[in-house]
């Protein structure tokens, strides 16, 4: 009985303590059928943020495979905060199947970069984030998910 106690707490605390850590605000991914980005096809993607006065860092992820032929995906990003702020950014996440972390058999690999670092957040609210194919051609081939995650700052901890 004891022992079963002293687990039970065992497993408690540890969730907690697991929970507490964790820096996520926001995660969403985007399922690209047949492995194509069409170049005109925006992803528009709402953030709620449930707190006001928090600094924040955006990341997104491309997963690939190698059907995609360039050495960057080249992508154009709009950001709204709820406070109505905008912020612009054209970003080249790097492509390097050598580096790139490879997490499926079938030569599935991920590539990731930081779209904004140090985000103030100064209202609670839904802000929006506009992603459009910047490679200039219709069908960009190879890209299987779009992964935007969002996650409390470093520097406010």
């Amino acid at each position: 009985m004891k022992k079963t106690n002293f687990l039970l707490s065992l497993v408690a605390v540890l969730l907690l303590m697991s929970s507490c850590g964790n820096k996520t605000v926001y995660t969403e991914q985007i399922d690209f059928s047949n492995n194509i980005w069409n170049r005109f096809d925006k992803k528009n993607i709402k953030i709620p943020f449930t707190s006001d006065d928090v600094i924040v860092d955006i990341s997104i992820a491309v997963k690939y495979n190698n059907d995609l032929q360039y050495n960057n995906v080249a992508m154009y990003a709009i950001l709204t905060l709820p406070s109505g702020e905008e912020r612009f950014r054209e970003i080249h996440v790097p492509i390097n199947r050598i580096l790139d972390k490879k997490i499926e058999a079938d030569s599935v690999y991920k590539a990731q970069a930081f779209l904004w670092k140090g985000v103030n957040i100064s209202e609670e609210g839904t802000g929006n984030l506009e992603i459009e194919n910047m490679i200039p051609y219709f069908e960009t081939k190879g890209i299987k998910q779009l992964t935007v995650e969002v996650l409390k700052s470093g520097s406010d901890d």
